[in-house]
């Protein structure tokens, strides 16, 4: 009998996590799958049939719960409280099995936390990365009952596709045709501004100030790349969830600024990486690049992962720019990272279905 799996993401990062899984185990489910305007491309792409949501609150999370009847909710982890933590909200009060897929290394706790900072939404189960996942989210509060460890299922799906590039690349993306023989450089945009705010006194929905904004690092790449020799062309990849383009940069590198791009071939195809914090910098290392993390003037702790991992480099002034630019770069051989275990996708599938038997032999 087909396990009967009601998924949403309304993170892109969730997204990529749920897509990969069903991918891998849709002959065993039957996946009811809900996401929005960011994550309905993602899950299309996985050939999934996708429900926009309408509404956002605990009533329509119940609602929908009691529509599906599913044996498991399946979600990403959100940045904001979301329909998806309003899903599993539901769950837990009707007594459905519930699983969260985390894909960052950070803000464990505040992922199932409520408006009043409350552990409300806490699943039955989070699938964790790697161990070092793991351990932080014990250390910030989750509970150890709750955490296994399964490998990330997009990065898994990554290191296949990868490997693949090796002998079969992608053709190249329309951003990088034009460009002769200039060294490609990749901006990973994100929304710091919107999340964290603009300044000490202005902090956002998602903290405070971080000490710089992407429009802080987006106007130093433009002047260290003015600074150099050579020739450069910049093409800016702004976040999925990016409510506004933002204004033409004056520089003399040529720049673009695309949206809603694959990701991926564009990645393989530049010759240098650069971002804030962004998983994609993860990414990259995963395809043999040595990304820069750019977080100016920060604010605290660090908390790119990819630095975190020893698989990016950091930067905190111009001048760190543009000594890393300026070096000459080797292109390394593709990773597989433990955390992108070939088994992930069957690992967070493997919980569902000992989640859904445990509960059927308790209603019996």
């Amino acid at each position: 009998m087909k396990v009967r799996v009601l998924m949403c993401a309304t993170d892109a990062g969730g997204a990529r996590n749920l897509a990969s899984v069903a991918e891998g185990c849709r002959w065993r489910a039957d996946f009811f799958v809900y996401g929005n305007t960011v994550t309905a491309p993602i899950f299309e792409e996985g050939r999934l049939e996708v429900q926009l949501v309408a509404q956002s609150d605990a009533a329509a999370a119940t609602s929908l719960l009691r529509q599906i009847e599913p044996d498991v909710v399946l979600c990403g982890r959100t940045r904001h409280v979301s329909f998806d933590r309003r899903l599993i909200g539901a769950s837990i009060a009707v007594g459905c099995p519930s699983v969260v897929v985390l894909d960052e290394w950070y803000n464990y706790l505040e992922s199932f936390q409520n408006e009043l900072g409350t552990l409300e939404y806490l699943p039955d189960r989070i699938c964790c990365q790697d161990v070092m996942n793991r351990e932080e989210a014990i250390s910030a509060g989750v509970p150890a009952r709750t955490l296994v460890v399964t490998g990330s299922p997009s990065l898994s799906a990554l290191a296949d596709r990868v490997m693949a590039f090796v002998n079969n690349p992608p053709p190249l993306p329309d951003c990088w045709r034009n460009v002769g023989d200039a060294t490609r450089v990749l901006f990973l945009s994100e929304t710091h501004a919107a999340d964290y705010g603009a300044s000490l006194e202005s902090p956002g929905p998602m903290g405070p100030w971080l000490g710089y904004t992407e429009y802080d690092v987006r106007t130093m790449l433009g002047d260290v790349l003015a600074r150099l020799s050579g020739k450069f062309a910049v093409v800016e990849k702004l976040h999925p969830g990016a409510l506004t383009v933002p204004p033409l940069l004056e520089t003399l590198a040529p720049w673009q600024t695309i949206a809603n791009a694959p990701l991926w071939p564009i990645l393989w195809h530049a010759d240098r990486v650069v971002g804030m914090r962004s998983m994609a910098l993860l990414e990259a290392a995963m395809m043999g690049h040595r990304p820069l993390s750019i977080q100016p003037n920060l604010l605290g702790q660090e908390n790119c992962t990819a630095v975190r991992l020893n698989l990016a480099d950091s930067a905190r002034n111009a001048e760190e720019v543009m000594k890393w630019l300026a070096a000459p770069k080797m292109r390394a051989s593709p990773l597989r990272p433990p955390f992108a275990a070939e088994d992930a996708s069957a690992n967070v599938f493997n919980i569902i279905v000992d989640l859904n038997a445990k509960s059927r032999s308790r209603s019996h």
